[in-house]
């Protein structure tokens, strides 16, 4: 019972950091909580936007450029329009993944560029 005692004494927990750290990131130092500053937290955001933007861009591509989906696509364009239901004449034309995300990737500014290819 003693030993335990002094083992809570001698433990002791640092005091909650403000800001909350992302897998990877080191927690703040007792001199870096004293010192910190709004526009740290905000460089700090920036990069993350950014790294969340590339990260969009990159998958985009990704999915613009794929070959399997660019088979399917192929696919789903020789059987020809879709139908609403099989007791109706209304159809459309596909809806085309590729197609959309490009779209969708220029009207937000960051159009899609071809991914770097490495044959073996």
């Amino acid at each position: 019972m003693r030993w335990s005692c002094t083992l809570k004494a001698a433990t002791q927990l640092e005091p909650k950091p403000r800001r909350w750290c992302l897998a990877g990131e080191a927690w703040p130092r007792r001199h870096e909580r004293a010192s910190f500053d709004q526009s740290a937290d905000v460089k700090r955001l920036a990069r993350r936007v950014a790294l969340l933007e590339n990260l969009v861009h990159d998958i985009c591509s990704a999915l613009v450029y794929c070959d399997d989906v660019a088979l399917v696509e192929r696919e789903m364009l020789s059987a020809g329009d879709i139908f609403l239901d099989l007791s109706s004449n209304v159809t459309r034309a596909p809806l085309l993944l590729r197609r959309s995300v490009a779209d969708l990737s220029r009207k937000h500014g960051r159009p899609v560029s071809p991914p770097s290819h490495s044959w073996h």
